[in-house]
């Protein structure tokens, strides 16, 4: 990756030291030196507001839990600084339509960290004429008590009622639905919850209605004992099964078709990254499904929407967080 003459000029501060800030900062470090990491649990807001303005083109990398980042929002809305913000970006309505005035006032510009738009799966997905489609399930889930070394389930931003939760957590698979199928109209939302954490969604079973008339369910769980990202799109006369951890496609119509490829989740990162510097120098990112605030804008309020249209149904049993 590199960068350009102008790009170099800019100081990239990283806010967060979680798994993803640290990924950002790891990435950025290897490309230039102006990059500067903030943990939250540090934050001050004049001590940032310093540092915006003693460093020449500040951008900013925003990976802190959900809840917590207008303010550092509308600091870069402050500052006229690109934003690399990481998914959801918000999760109420009301925050969307102060970034999106911000975004149309031409105060804001930057992306959204759906990196699922860079896997390669999706974008041979992206390719096919859906036309045909008459179902879609998506499918995606993890144990979430044994997500990471170390790790605890209750002392983590998932486990928080107010930007927590699978929907949240999982939502690139709304994103996903909403780019290879468009026009989505909500039918249902149901999760399920825990006694422990009531308004915590530990699954969600989302259905939808794409403007085609095709059925599309996401299920979205931090239950499964075994790792799986699955889709299974049924049309007229053939039906697709996808592996997005095995990176696989098959095809079944008169014949069987199959497609592997390859896949890497930290060259993931590393194209939107790079599309991202692209981007804010003004030029036109390689990937055509680069997720721009603009471009991400209905995906984003439909997350929205879908988080506050949960209904939860009742208390699942016998979690060991």
């Amino acid at each position: 990756m590199s960068m350009s003459d102008q790009t170099l000029n800019n100081t990239f501060i990283v806010v967060g030291s979680g798994s993803i800030g640290n990924r950002h900062y790891k990435n950025l470090s290897n490309i230039t030196d102006n990059v500067i990491q903030v943990p939250w649990r540090s934050f001050s807001r004049e001590n940032f507001k310093t540092l915006l303005r003693s460093n020449p083109n500040p951008v900013i990398f925003i990976a802190t839990s959900t809840k917590i980042r207008m303010e550092l929002i509308n600091l870069a809305i402050e500052f006229k600084a690109p934003v690399y913000i990481e998914k959801p970006i918000a999760f109420m309505q009301s925050d969307l339509d102060e970034i999106y005035a911000a975004v149309d006032s031409g105060d804001l510009i930057g992306c959204v960290g759906f990196m699922t738009r860079y896997h390669p799966v999706i974008s041979k997905l992206s390719e096919i004429d859906m036309t045909s489609l008459v179902h879609a399930n998506l499918s995606i889930g993890h144990d979430i008590t044994q997500w990471r070394k170390n790790w605890v389930f209750s002392k983590s931003y998932a486990s928080d009622p107010y930007g927590g939760g699978v929907l949240l957590d999982l939502c690139h698979e709304v994103d996903v639905a909403h780019l290879l199928f468009g026009g989505l109209e909500i039918n249902s939302v149901f999760s399920h919850a825990s006694k422990k954490f009531s308004q915590v969604d530990l699954v969600t079973d989302i259905q939808l209605t794409a403007s085609s008339g095709a059925r599309i369910s996401l299920l979205l769980d931090y239950l499964n004992p075994k790792s799986t990202r699955k889709y299974d799109l049924l049309f007229t006369n053939h039906f697709y099964e996808v592996n997005l951890l095995s990176s696989s496609i098959k095809i079944f119509s008169d014949e069987v078709e199959s497609f592997t490829f390859i896949f890497s989740r930290d060259e993931m990162f590393q194209l939107l990254l790079s599309d991202f510097l692209m981007y804010i120098d003004g030029k036109d990112p390689v990937n055509h499904l680069f997720p721009s605030l603009q471009k991400t804008r209905a995906t984003n309020y439909l997350i929205s929407e879908l988080w506050k249209m949960r209904s939860f149904s009742h208390h699942i049993e016998g979690i060991k967080f």
